[in-house]
């Protein structure tokens, strides 16, 4: 006659616990990595997205943000900005716009995806007097993933380009020259 020990009930406890939690962490690391795809987010807006999403409160989008430009700025701009513009997509590529309603011409920013880094360009004007003529004036203040500080880029009067690119080769091509700039100021 064969006898059954029954398993230690705390055991069995300890082990379904274990389960539960790996189980946990497993949904927890695929919700985390939630990693906009370009070609998904193509033509569309930052506010309408794949199923209803929101590019700017997708996690990962979050946490890269704040951790480039902190949590007020985060707030303040990117979540209250809330006029956006149909998304550039080029390869693993995007260019996000977005701006502030009513003031599109001079309070701008514009969020580069390029891989998994991001870079952030923030675009504002101010009135200078010029002879007896009001001219507007601008900066672009890039956030650039492991340059450490703001890169601030003055543009000549009339210039009203900020953070407007006209298709992906000038977004590129304006992220490394703010590259540039942060290497040799």
């Amino acid at each position: 006659m064969m006898i059954r020990r029954r398993a230690n009930p705390r055991l069995r406890r300890l082990v379904l616990i274990a389960g539960m939690l790996a189980a946990i962490a497993t949904a927890e690391s695929a919700k985390a990595d939630d990693w906009p795809k370009p070609a998904q987010w193509a033509n569309r807006y930052a506010f309408e997205g794949p199923d209803h999403a929101d590019f700017y409160k997708l996690a990962s989008i979050r946490a890269a943000l704040q951790k480039l430009i902190g949590d007020q700025f985060y707030r303040e701009v990117i979540l209250a900005w809330r006029t956006s513009f149909p998304i550039l997509v080029d390869g693993d590529s995007m260019v996000v716009e977005a701006c502030m309603s009513h003031y599109c011409d001079s309070h701008r920013v514009t969020t580069i995806i390029q891989g998994r880094r991001v870079d952030v360009c923030t675009y504002r004007t101010y009135w200078q007097e010029f002879d007896a003529t009001n001219t507007t004036t601008g900066e672009r203040v890039w956030f650039l993933e492991g340059a450490g500080v703001p890169v601030v880029e003055r543009l000549d009067p009339g210039d009203a380009t900020g953070c407007l690119f006209d298709d992906m080769a000038d977004a590129m091509r304006k992220v490394k020259h703010a590259r540039e700039l942060s290497v040799n100021p």
